[in-house]
């Protein structure tokens, strides 16, 4: 992922649009929000990847300044927060003009486990919905896609998503 926003193909006003699923902890220590990829030892998951930790590795010494983020994990409100503070704090601070900006949509609260496959079923459906989307528009709202994600009676109960717009 680094490697593609590093590349010189990369302009200023690319949208990179990435969607990440993957397992979700959070260290009791630091209660910091973890991404359990498949490079994760299970015996030592202390070692995996900080979330907040993908706005460096995606976004330091790239042109990319226009950034969807869909964060696909248990806990990912969690991991969405602690993102979107590090990317503010370091990353988009020397962003300007217009359109520039961080997006990110999590699959759950801070404090919600996350169903495997609901949430880009919900997407899909809220996408889908003449509610949502009306008719052929050039752009959807994405808070209004979020909320429409966690008004779909089909969401699981303890699931609810989040967007975080800069």
């Amino acid at each position: 992922m680094r490697a593609f926003c590093r590349s010189s193909d990369r302009k200023p006003d690319d949208l990179i649009a990435v969607y990440i699923a993957a397992h979700g902890e959070v260290l009791e220590e630091g209660r910091e929000h973890l991404l359990l990829t498949s490079e994760t030892d299970p015996d030592d998951i202390a070692d995996a990847l900080p979330t907040a930790e993908l706005a460096r590795k995606m976004l330091l010494g790239t042109s990319a300044r226009r950034v969807l983020l869909m964060l696909d994990a248990c806990y990912s409100g969690r991991g969405g927060n602690e993102l979107a503070a590090a990317a503010l704090a370091r990353m988009t601070e020397s962003w300007t003009g217009t359109g520039s900006g961080l997006v990110l949509i999590t699959s759950a609260q801070p404090d919600e486990q996350a169903q495997t496959g609901a949430f880009p079923k919900l997407l899909q459906e809220a996408v889908d919905s003449m509610a949502t989307a009306g008719y052929a528009p050039a752009t959807l709202a994405l808070d209004a896609i979020v909320n429409a994600m966690n008004a779909n009676p089909g969401r699981p109960g303890f699931q609810k998503g989040a967007a975080l717009l800069r």
